[in-house]
């Protein structure tokens, strides 16, 4: 059994199940804009459950046996990630979505090692982006921040 597909396959097949159930009010509430606006997210949850119960089997029956084993570095950055993502949605509602997604990339580009160079224009092409389809195109409204 590999104890990893094991974990995953259920996180999977949970994940589908839950989405799939946040989907079902949406057929009710249908706005006219589709006949079943449920239907896409119920087919691609499904897939998802599926998929997990297929990944869960595998495992099972699987001969191979390995551990899971976590460093102390291992679980400091993963600990770290989960700090740097509360900060993230904290500077979010202050500062606003550009900001806020430009510092949040760089300090985790920087963090998991790329260079300072790098990371800068990354974070910075990948804000300006988003930012352009997100809330130029489709006019999703993004947090603007307090200043």
């Amino acid at each position: 059994m590999i104890m990893k597909d094991l974990i995953v396959s259920i996180i999977i097949a949970t994940a589908g199940f839950v989405v799939f159930m946040a989907a079902t009010p949406l057929s009710e509430d249908s706005a006219g804009l589709s006949s079943n606006p449920a239907l896409f997210p119920q087919l691609i949850s499904l897939i998802l459950v599926a998929l997990g119960i297929i990944l869960f089997v595998q495992s099972i029956l699987s001969k191979e046996r390995t551990k899971i084993l976590v460093s102390g570095g291992t679980q400091l950055k993963v600990f770290c990630v989960f700090l740097l993502l509360i900060l993230y949605y904290i500077t979010l509602i202050y500062i606003g979505y550009l900001a806020a997604t430009i510092a949040f990339l760089f300090i985790m580009m920087t963090f998991l090692g790329s260079p300072k160079l790098k990371a800068s224009m990354y974070s910075l092409i990948i804000s300006l982006t988003l930012y352009t389809v997100f809330h130029v195109l489709f006019k999703v409204p993004l947090p603007t921040g307090y200043f």
